[in-house]
């Protein structure tokens, strides 16, 4: 007979493909997508032989080749329905069920009869017989097998129809349908002998197996290959059931958001990319994940600590020499941490929770290659309780801004305020800006908290008139991350518009972090900003980043001394001298002075005689909400006559609204 061996052929090419591209992209080392592989190898393998056999070794004399290659090919055969319910079976994850007498019985029985019968065949002729003249004849044993196939076909079938709900419908079906195709090729197959497409069916069905059930996408991480922070807990909750120790080394890239703002997000994944190659290539025998955008995660098996110790200090000097991209040199700060499983946690969360604690928890900033056993996690779980609270906060309307007072000690008078955020959880209890704040920032809220502020102060202004009060104008911060965004001025002038205010009723108060970390970038932004009438500060000066060269370069009209140094000057000579200093240097360059942090009357005349212009602490008030603000400002204006509009005195402040008895408990 001739046989049409042009589908066999398809189905090599389709397989051939399928094997490539399984083979290039990342998958999770997991049993289904093992079985996945043997699948196709065993489809593969089975149609060669079935072309070759067809093609070449129909009419071969040599009894020895027939007999090898029909055993051979019977048993990739056989192997193809098997596997196929041994990759169901862990695909629905079921595959403890083997760990039954009753399953194993199940699945490997019908197999091991199967391959018995095979093997024998050149003794007993069951399964199939090649004449001394080269002609081969199918006996009794072939129905036998057909019978055991059709069985696995049905077993895979029944595990994924009664295990497979979280599969999907879509999912299912596909499933199944390696099973209604492969069928519906053997009976086109039997109807016409020499048309071999049962194994083309068998690859159409790999093929959409694998674009609908085994998408690396799922998995990976799109910029570097690497496994994601999914396939991290999948794995990691697969070794805890497995009960077998492993250890990681977490690896965190350090101001990762400052680097792609510097260096661009392109030249960045050129850098991610080279790191990914280098911790690939150095260390055998790991699997790496990505798990946080500025996170990569080692899992090693069978490794004590002192060896994942040196792995880190490996890994620690290779980041001591820059990473080059063409012309661009990129220095990359790590942070490590050591975590031994089960030892040091119990599950992906408490590993998580300490890499979080490691990375991100201020006690550990700058401590070198951390272990896991010396990290307090429940400043971590704190972490993520703020973190979550931060996300919601704007849509739940649990975000106000409050005004703190400044005193001018030209007038002897409040004249404005600070703005300052502040946050409550849903019980309503508050949550200190210095632990929220910098949640914000990592996470990238702070720019949409920050552009919030920014409106809420420009609406109360614009709402209240706080001119009429005689609140001159109300400081706001700046973010390092607002700073770095090129549209800032744009963004700032576009809700001053929408409320008509006055640009200059706004001082916009910058940290000394920003004009150290950022001075070009924060140049243009004031530029632009100063030319469009708003007034800027510097914040926090003498902090820790005290430069001249930037005071000197970027247009600032306003210094703000650290309470730090205000609260030292009444009680150490030499912080005194240094303060003195300051602002005669300052007002010389034309700038004002605000000492932060006035508490005491002391404070405040010492602060007084230097010619500080302004003062801001609790010995004036504290922060409080935008209503309370006014109300101190018109017992302020009450007490002294002030307005600027004096026949609009009574519609502004009607005293019978507030008795004196009432003014003076404010």
């Amino acid at each position: 007979m001739s046989y049409n061996v042009f589908f066999d052929l398809a189905a090599l090419c389709s397989l051939a493909v399928l094997l490539f591209t399984y083979k290039i992209t990342k998958h999770l080392p997991e049993l289904k997508n093992k079985l996945f592989v043997a699948l196709s190898l065993a489809t593969f393998v089975s149609t060669t032989v079935d072309f070759v056999s067809a093609e070449f070794l129909l009419h071969h004399s040599n009894r020895l080749i027939l007999w090898g290659s029909n055993i051979v090919y019977f048993v990739c055969v056989l192997m193809l329905p098997c596997l196929y319910a041994f990759y169901t079976l862990a695909l629905v994850g079921q595959q403890d069920l083997l760990k039954t007498k009753l399953y194993k019985a199940l699945f490997f029985l019908p197999i091991i009869i199967a391959l018995l019968m095979v093997f024998a065949t050149p003794f007993s002729g069951l399964v199939f017989t090649i004449t001394p003249e080269g002609i081969y004849q199918r006996n009794f044993g072939v129905l036998i097998l057909y019978v055991i196939m059709l069985y696995y076909m049905v077993l895979g079938c029944t595990m994924v129809l009664r295990f497979g709900s979280l599969l999907g419908l879509y999912r299912r079906l596909l499933t199944l349908s390696f099973t209604i195709i492969s069928l519906i090729a053997v009976v086109i197959q039997f109807i016409v002998p020499n048309l071999l497409v049962q194994h083309f069916g068998v690859a159409i069905s790999l093929q959409m197996i694998f674009y609908a059930l085994q998408n690396s996408d799922m998995v990976t991480d799109g910029t570097t290959g690497v496994l994601n922070v999914k396939s991290f807990d999948i794995l990691i909750e697969r070794q805890f059931r497995r009960n077998k120790e492993f250890g990681i080394v977490a690896v965190n890239l350090e101001d990762l958001d400052f680097l792609i703002s510097t260096f661009g997000i392109n030249n960045m994944d050129v850098v991610l990319k080279q790191i990914v190659a280098f911790l690939q290539d150095q260390f055998d025998g790991i699997t790496l994940f990505r798990t946080r955008t500025d996170s990569f995660t080692l899992v090693f098996e069978e490794k004590s600590e002192t060896e994942l110790l040196a792995i880190a200090q490996q890994i620690k000097h290779k980041f001591e020499t820059p990473w080059k991209n063409g012309s661009l040199v990129i220095k990359v700060h790590i942070a490590e941490c050591i975590i031994m499983c089960p030892k040091d946690g119990e599950n992906t969360q408490d590993i998580l929770d300490i890499m979080g604690a490691a990375f991100f928890d201020l006690r550990y900033k700058g401590k070198g290659i951390l272990l896991a056993r010396n990290i307090d996690v429940s400043t971590r779980k704190r972490f993520s309780y703020v973190e979550e609270l931060v996300k919601s906060a704007i849509q739940e309307n649990r975000i106000e801004v409050y005004y703190q007072p400044i005193f001018s000690t030209e007038e002897q008078r409040i004249v404005g305020a600070e703005a300052l955020i502040r946050m409550h959880d849903r019980e309503g209890g508050f949550i200190s800006p210095d632990e929220f704040v910098p949640i914000a920032e990592q996470n990238g809220l702070i720019l949409r908290i920050g552009e919030f502020v920014f409106e809420d102060v420009c609406r109360f202004i614009a709402l209240n008139k706080i001119d009429r009060y005689g609140a001159d104008m109300i400081d706001i911060n700046l973010s390092v991350a607002q700073c770095m965004q090129t549209e800032l001025s744009e963004t700032l002038i576009q809700i001053t518009n929408d409320y008509n205010l006055e640009v200059s009723q706004i001082n916009l108060e910058i940290t000394e972090t920003v004009a150290a970390h950022t001075p070009e970038l924060l140049q243009q932004n004031m530029d632009r900003l100063t030319k469009l009438g708003f007034a800027c500060s510097l914040d926090d000066y003498g902090s820790g980043y005290a430069n001249l060269n930037y005071i000197l370069k970027l247009p600032f009209s306003m210094i703000k001394i650290d309470k730090e140094i205000v609260w030292s000057t009444t009680t150490d000579i030499q912080s005194h001298v240094v303060l003195t200093g300051i602002i005669d240097m300052m007002h010389k360059l034309n700038m004002k002075i605000v000492a932060e942090g006035v508490e005491t009357e002391e404070m405040k005349n010492v602060l007084t005689e230097l010619k500080c212009n302004y003062l801001q602490g609790y010995y004036f008030s504290r922060p409080v909400p935008g209503p309370q603000f006014l109300e101190i400002m018109k017992k302020q204006a009450i007490d002294t006559g002030y307005t600027k509009f004096s026949e609009q005195i009574d519609e502004i402040f009607p005293e019978e609204l507030y008795p004196e008895a009432e003014l003076e408990e404010l």
